[in-house]
């Protein structure tokens, strides 16, 4: 069976076309990385001028660590303070460094004042949905994360799709399944490549932008609360640290990666021909993302099983908890169990609709 696989996986990475998206997913990365991770860093001085990359990192940090801990009132008006001069000199809107920017974002009205909007109105009186942190980098991560995660998605469906209905196409599979090992082992083998070729791309991935994200910015930002570090996840319900939502996006990443890998593969044994795979994989896939804007919870909830939705994230831990039993779990989870699981079917599905081309 490891022959096998190795055998299946090497067809896969054969394919010129899979090496076009894989650059094309890393020429993406390098883009994203430059002009939203650490090199995008500007910290503005006290003369107006801007500090940049590793330097404004490590001045950003010192700069947000007198206003760390309890995000209040009184903090709001501090930053607001000691970012007067600045303010006056250039634009109240323009960036100067976390603290400021980040409250800027929600306390500024539209001529740049102070709203003077309660910060318990804002994000709760829970003091565990208003940690204060320098957490920059985990903001970043989160939030170009799920863009480079919905190109890997095509990357798989383009590489995934002909698995099966290449043998279908060329006719080998009869050859296949009358074989020694082709009844039993043969489709078993295509899909298990297949998920090993999608979680290694989607564990490098992640992998690699997680360390420069830690190298760069550290892990202090971890115990913010989710809220008050980004912008994008202040609908969030209940107390939400920066490090359990990058756990969650990871749990999300990797769940969807493997449920689109199943649809491939179910997909792909059915269907004919690797084009019939490709349009039915991309309309299922993309569909999602046009209806997501629609403002229907029913809708909101059905989307956070799709692997191109949950992918962003911060639509899934949007959501309430969960209670079964008397416990209250995080909804995300069921995404993730949901994505799992069908991933885990595909193998016996795929098998199947194997076979039955012997017919």
């Amino acid at each position: 069976m490891r022959r096998l696989i190795g055998f299946e996986l090497e067809k896969i990475l054969k394919r010129k076309i899979v090496w076009v998206g894989l650059a094309a997913l890393i020429g993406l990365n390098i883009v994203m990385y430059i002009f939203t991770g650490m090199p995008s860093v500007e910290v503005m001085n006290d003369q107006g001028g801007y500090s940049k990359g590793a330097e404004a990192i490590a001045v950003d940090r010192e700069l947000t660590k007198p206003y760390e801990g309890v995000f209040t009132d009184d903090t709001v008006k501090q930053i607001f303070l000691d970012h007067k001069e600045k303010a006056e000199r250039t634009n109240p809107f323009g960036t100067m460094d976390f603290a400021y920017d980040t409250t800027a974002r929600i306390f500024l009205d539209d001529q740049g004042n102070y709203n003077q909007l309660p910060v318990e109105d804002v994000f709760g009186e829970d003091e565990a949905m208003r940690e204060f942190r320098y957490a920059l980098g985990e903001q970043q991560f989160l939030n170009y994360m799920p863009m480079i995660l919905l190109v890997l998605g095509y990357v798989l469906i383009i590489a995934l799709s002909p698995v099966f209905s290449d043998e279908y196409m060329r006719g080998t599979d009869a050859l296949i399944l009358t074989s020694k090992l082709g009844k039993r082992q043969c489709a078993i083998a295509k899909v298990a490549a297949s998920m090993l070729f999608a979680a290694i791309l989607a564990a490098v991935i992640i992998l690699i932008n997680w360390l420069l994200m830690v190298i760069f910015f550290g892990t202090e930002g971890w115990d913010a609360s989710i809220q008050v570090a980004s912008i994008a996840f202040m609908e969030v319900p209940y107390a939400l640290t920066v490090g359990q939502t990058v756990v969650f996006g990871v749990l999300l990443w990797s769940a969807a990666t493997l449920g689109l890998a199943g649809l491939v593969m179910i997909c792909s044994s059915v269907a004919r021909t690797s084009f019939m795979t490709l349009i039915v994989t991309l309309i299922v896939y993309t569909v999602p993302l046009s209806v997501s804007t629609l403002d229907y919870q029913w809708l909101q909830r059905i989307l956070a099983f799709m692997p191109s939705t949950m992918s962003t994230i911060k639509g899934v831990v949007s959501f309430p908890l969960v209670e079964i039993g008397g416990v209250a779990f995080n909804f995300s989870l069921l995404p993730v169990v949901a994505l799992v699981l069908f991933a885990a079917l595909s193998f016996p599905a795929a098998h199947r609709a194997f076979q039955r081309k012997m017919a």
